[in-house]
């Protein structure tokens, strides 16, 4: 089924892009494609696709085709909250300005499995070396404002001694670096 620049078929691999809670599915969440209706045979006499969000089957009209995109690749924004078998992280210093140390690390945990970092070993050194900026959101402030100035602290880690420095063991994916 096409759409526009846009080929479907069954298995292909979508990307919401939008919450819809009435629906139970999110922005970010990844589906499968598991049907698609052509106009003639829907009873809304438009072509529709079926995607599977984790057993979730919802059928999109192809007026609300642009709520989803094809998910072969996607960005690191994209991905934040999902997590894949494999990723592929490339990096390059032609991308400098994007290189920060929180960036690095939403792409390295979004793998499960398997990671591949390909690119430029001194684009990876400056990414670990640089912090990202500090956004001034002002949300502190709101939170003092509407609960009191008392209600809202900013969270302070413990001191760790070698007693309590014992982390819980995470299964850490394989990583190969080209």
């Amino acid at each position: 089924m096409e759409s526009g620049d846009q080929k479907y078929r069954i298995g292909d691999k979508v990307l919401q892009l939008v919450n819809n809670p009435e629906q139970n599915v999110f922005n970010g969440e990844i589906g499968v494609i598991q049907g698609i209706t052509p106009a003639k045979q829907a009873e809304s006499k438009t072509d529709e696709l079926t995607i599977d969000f984790d057993g979730n089957e919802l059928t999109y009209k192809r007026s609300d085709w642009q709520k989803f995109t094809l998910a072969y690749a996607t960005s690191i924004h994209k991905a934040q909250g999902s997590e894949f078998d494999l990723v592929i992280l490339p990096l390059t210093l032609q991308s400098r300005r994007m290189l920060r140390r929180n960036l690095i690390y939403t792409a390295i945990t979004r793998a499960k499995d398997f990671l591949i970092l390909v690119g430029d070993p001194r684009a990876f050194e400056l990414a670990v070396t640089q912090m990202a900026d500090n956004r001034q959101t002002g949300l502190v402030e709101k939170l003092q404002e509407a609960f009191g100035d008392h209600s809202v602290t900013p969270p302070v880690a413990p001191k760790q001694t070698p007693e309590t420095a014992s982390e819980p063991e995470v299964k850490r994916p394989r990583v190969l670096i080209s």
